[in-house]
């Protein structure tokens, strides 16, 4: 090959790669229009009203023409259209990159150009510079062109995705209605299920029932085996601490088939290389495992042992459950009990703040408790060490 026949074969060859790329593409998006419905047939006669909005903008997600051709003219637009902002932000960096290929070669070669339209004979040094500065330009302009489709073709799949999971997920809720059959009967369903969509959703349904302060709403079975579920998961994704701790708050569920399962798991957990890290707890929390088996015991009962805690992901993942039952009612039966020993826990880490307004809740809640008035002795020594003479003396 002559230098002088380079540049015509280089383009050739530029141009056949670029339609390669560009056929293909455009034959998978004809299919885009069949395949993304502006509204499912299963939903024409309304939206569930469990229906989050997310999901909705997940349904009507459309990877339409408009997309491919922004997502050329503004890399990562398709992955930011689907909300997935990191994958967008690696192809807009990575176009940047191809961008700055092509320019690199551009400028290396822009006082070359006129010797190389016009045919003249270039030295050693000229043609050795014009290879590499076409590899450079044709680098950029091929990277360019991968990191279009993957933009393209990724947001396609993570639509498809999504709304496949949202029409399965209402769809398999409706027909469990229609058989009479309670929420347990799906979460059971999903919980036999390894699919990531079906895990990451039912760990956040089941947490989001674990946190729930209207366990009253759920047959004690039901809760228990769901608490059961959320402790399995969470154990599988290294969280020892919040399961334990719910597994512990599922066995003061008396009656129900899966009490023994949930105490099993809990030996389990107790005596795993993970619970050697809580030292002093780890025995507090076998003891606490005898006593929530026996009867009467209930779910504050276990919030006692918030003073006691050692181990800071513990004591947190506790607080949260304690607050999870004040808010179960507007004056919980033993809301006192649970006031009381997070106001200890508050106190013994140096929080005088929140042990303070916890000790005065419980005056103002439940005057009625025998805990009231030593309440109120260490509230008014708190805020007197606060310097808050004004909420001291409003307790005597």
């Amino acid at each position: 090959m002559t230098r002088n026949s380079f540049v015509p074969k280089l383009s050739i060859v530029l141009l056949a790669v670029l339609l390669g790329g560009i056929l293909p593409l455009h034959a998978q998006m004809d299919l885009l229009p069949f395949i993304f419905r502006d509204i499912p047939p299963e939903l024409e006669q309304g939206i569930p009203v469990t229906m989050t909005y997310d999901e909705f903008r997940s349904l009507n997600r459309n990877i339409d023409f408009f997309t491919v051709g922004m997502s050329l003219i503004a890399p990562g637009y398709g992955f930011f259209s689907v909300d997935r902002p990191y994958a967008g932000a690696a192809v807009a960096g990575g176009r940047a990159a191809g961008y700055g290929l092509m320019a690199a070669g551009v400028i290396r070669q822009w006082q070359d150009f006129r010797d190389v339209w016009n045919g003249q004979d270039l030295s050693a040094e000229e043609w050795d510079s014009l290879k590499v500065n076409a590899f450079l330009f044709g680098s950029g302009a091929f990277l360019n062109m991968v990191l279009w489709g993957v933009d393209v073709l990724g947001a396609y799949h993570v639509a498809l995705e999504e709304k496949n999971w949202v029409i399965y997920h209402h769809g398999l809720k409706v027909e469990h209605e229609s058989r009479g059959e309670d929420e347990i009967e799906q979460l059971r369903s999903y919980f036999v299920q390894d699919d990531p969509a079906v895990r990451e959703y039912l760990r956040g349904r089941l947490h989001r029932i674990a946190m729930s302060s209207s366990w009253g709403d759920f047959p004690r079975e039901d809760l228990q085996e769901a608490l059961y579920y959320h402790g399995v998961m969470e154990y599988g994704r290294g969280r020892s601490e919040r399961a334990v701790l719910q597994l512990l708050s599922a066995y003061t569920v008396e009656g129900t088939q899966w009490q023994q399962k949930v105490g099993s798991l809990v030996v389990d957990i107790l005596s795993s290389r993970q619970a050697l890290a809580w030292e002093d707890d780890r025995e507090l929390l076998w003891e606490e495992l005898g006593r929530a088996g026996e009867s009467g015991y209930g779910y504050p009962d276990l919030v006692t042992l918030l003073p006691e805690l050692q181990h800071e992901g513990l004591r947190s993942e506790l607080f949260l459950m304690a607050n999870r039952y004040l808010g179960s009612g507007e004056k919980p039966l033993q809301g006192d009990l649970v006031l009381f020993s997070m106001a200890r826990a508050w106190a013994g880490q140096g929080d005088i703040q929140n042990a303070a307004t916890a000790y005065a809740k419980l005056i103002r809640f439940y005057p009625e408790s025998p805990m009231a008035e030593e309440a109120g002795k260490r509230a008014r020594a708190l805020y007197t060490a606060l310097g808050d003479s004004q909420a001291a003396e409003a307790l005597e």
